[in-house]
């Protein structure tokens, strides 16, 4: 319940910040992000659903994502909020994760984390 509670405030603070943020949002990443979404959505059972009928319902949700994952990179970047190259290779060990396959992912998990630990605090 607490972590619920931890995801929806972070959801809120991302929110905010997007609502404020003049953001040019490169086409490239929006229709990656689309495409990435649309492949979830058919592995989660959307198989039935055309694909134009799949971009066209998650094309806002792919919109928000984009956003909030540029905006999430650049407070990384100005705040110097990046996982140390030790912190990442701790959790690929810790979860039993391939190095190859998934140090890109586990880094922007952590640091994700670290920049919303930095926006809860101020």
């Amino acid at each position: 319940k607490e972590e619920k509670e931890k995801e929806k405030n972070r959801a809120k603070i991302l929110e905010e910040i997007s609502k404020k943020a003049e953001i040019d949002l490169p086409e490239i990443l929006l229709s990656r992000t689309l495409d990435g979404l649309v492949e979830e959505a058919k592995a989660s059972g959307a198989k039935d659903i055309k694909e134009e009928d799949l971009r066209k319902g998650l094309s806002e949700r792919a919109r928000h994502r984009a956003v909030s994952s540029l905006i999430l990179h650049r407070i990384a970047e100005a705040e110097k909020l990046e996982p140390a190259d030790q912190e990442v290779l701790d959790e690929l060990a810790k979860n039993n994760l391939d190095k190859d396959t998934s140090y890109d992912y586990v880094y922007s998990i952590l640091r994700n984390k670290k920049v919303f630990e930095y926006l809860e605090k101020n």
